[in-house]
């Protein structure tokens, strides 16, 4: 996978009429990133990876003393609904993350930092609505 040589017909030799993706209805270009990350055929596929990722990192936090919140709903300040993956609350430490584990096809080399820049501006806007319900609904 990593040399591009998997059997998806954008890699030249792959197919000779088309680079379409081969499900059905789908007309995007049939790339490894496209598979991996995108195509409706390999939804729950990737939706599984990703919640075992999810499950995982919300394993270790819990053994390292937070207080852990997987699939919890939220309010941005502009309001629109979300979903963070993981919320964490260290008590004692009075810290608090929100995590969204993303698993992409790699672009460049700047990846994880347009990756973070996208989270950011996704759930920043939700900090204030999750002070509020960290008071309220999540204490022990």
């Amino acid at each position: 996978m990593s040399s591009n040589l998997s059997a998806v017909r954008s890699v030249p030799g792959r197919s000779f009429n088309t680079t379409s993706c081969r499900h059905p209805g789908c007309n995007e270009t049939e790339t490894l990133g496209h598979v991996l990350g995108f195509c409706r055929k390999t939804e729950l596929l990737r939706n599984n990876r990703h919640h075992k990722a999810r499950t995982g990192i919300a394993d270790v936090l819990k053994r390292r003393g937070w207080e852990v919140h997987e699939e919890v709903h939220c309010v941005s300040s502009l309001d629109s609904n979300r979903r963070a993956d993981i919320v964490a609350i260290h008590r004692t430490q009075s810290k608090g993350l929100v995590l969204d584990p993303t698993i992409r096809f790699e672009r460049d080399a700047l990846q994880a930092e347009h990756v973070d820049e996208e989270k950011k501006s996704i759930y920043e806007s939700c900090i204030p609505y999750l002070n509020i319900l960290r008071h309220h609904t999540m204490k022990e």
